[in-house]
């Protein structure tokens, strides 16, 4: 049998959530590994709306301002009735909102990251809870064990 890996923090999914949640806790000097299953980090969709409490986020993190150098400036927007088709001319409400690509907000966040925290192509085959330490036993599809203390999903 394989040898079980104690890891502290583990988060599974390499998306903004996942990565966000890493770099915040690597703010705070707490380490973390992120588990994608993916071989490469990847956006689903091309771009995402960032409102004002966002970018105070992302500026927590460490990563607004040079996520601003690839972002533009959305001054207001239509709602359109799924119902009539009419349109409504809406202006916004006050403070910083931008669109960016979620492909440079995921690069964003991986790149303010320690080098090892992400791991790529890791499988996630079951979560199950050692009933006497309470920490989570992941296993993973290449044949590896994992036992975190804390676990995210």
């Amino acid at each position: 049998m394989d040898e079980m890996e104690e890891i502290e923090i583990v988060i599974v999914g390499g998306g903004i959530c996942g990565l966000a949640t890493a770099l915040a806790l690597h703010r705070k000097g707490i380490k973390s590994v992120v588990l994608e299953k993916s071989e490469t980090l990847r956006a689903t969709g091309a771009g995402i709306t960032i409102r004002a409490n966002g970018w105070c986020a992302l500026h927590q993190l460490g990563v607004a301002s040079n996520l601003r150098l690839t972002s533009l400036t959305v001054q207001g927007g239509k709602n359109i009735s799924v119902a009539s088709g009419k349109q409504q001319e809406r202006p916004f409400e006050k403070g910083e909102i931008r669109c960016l690509r979620r492909s440079e907000l995921i690069k964003g966040l991986a790149e303010n990251l320690p080098p090892g925290t992400i791991h790529l192509g890791c499988q996630v085959l079951s979560i199950t809870l050692d009933p006497l330490s309470s920490h989570s036993i992941i296993q993973l599809q290449n044949g590896c064990t994992i036992k975190a203390t804390v676990f995210f999903h």
